[in-house]
């Protein structure tokens, strides 16, 4: 219930079916689908900083403004790796309260659309 369908990426990866019947939410979701526009997607970031993030926990950029929200998080031979919903907006720059995370946009098996 956090997240709309949209902001997870379900309707890239075919989670999600618009053509279906009656399901719970089924306005909210075909209302932003059909004339919305998003302003947070869910992306994978990789980070260096020695923290473990934990879904739930919010990043901030910056200006301390909330940027995002970890969906998920692991350690990967490369170092660590999360996903996040980040705002549209956001810098780029996320922080862990006042902890810098010295993160970059990570590849994700698919691609998201951007003309929204």
């Amino acid at each position: 219930d956090l997240f709309l369908p949209q902001v997870l990426n379900y309707d890239v990866t075919a989670g999600v079916n618009f053509k279906k019947g009656c399901y719970t939410g089924q306005e909210v979701v075909a209302r932003m689908h059909f004339k919305g526009k998003l302003k947070q997607r869910m992306q994978r970031i990789n980070y260096s900083a020695d923290v473990d993030l934990t879904p739930g926990e919010t990043l901030r950029d910056s200006n301390g403004k909330a940027a995002g929200e970890v969906v998920s998080a692991a350690r990967t031979p490369q170092g660590r790796a999360a996903l996040v919903v980040l705002r549209r907006d956001t810098d780029g720059v996320l922080f862990r309260e006042e902890q810098p995370l010295e993160s970059e946009l990570g590849a994700l098996p698919y691609s998201l659309p951007w003309k929204e």
